[in-house]
């Protein structure tokens, strides 16, 4: 488990870093600011970035 924690961990944040990425080229493009689509997918990245989250500090905690 302490292996996996040490394997899980850096990629759990790397996907962290990469959707609040693309959050924020999202917002700042403008581009899907203007459809529906755009709460859509706010609300999506907002549930995997607490998914991944939760994830990381569950396997903090074993690691």
């Amino acid at each position: 488990m302490h292996i996996l924690g040490h394997i899980l961990g850096p990629s759990i944040l790397l996907c962290m870093h990469m959707v609040s990425f693309l959050h924020q080229q999202c917002l700042h493009s403008g581009v899907i600011c203007h459809h529906q689509l755009h709460s859509e997918s706010v609300h999506v990245l907002n549930k995997l970035f607490f998914f991944f989250e939760s994830l990381y500090h569950s396997f903090n905690i074993t690691a």
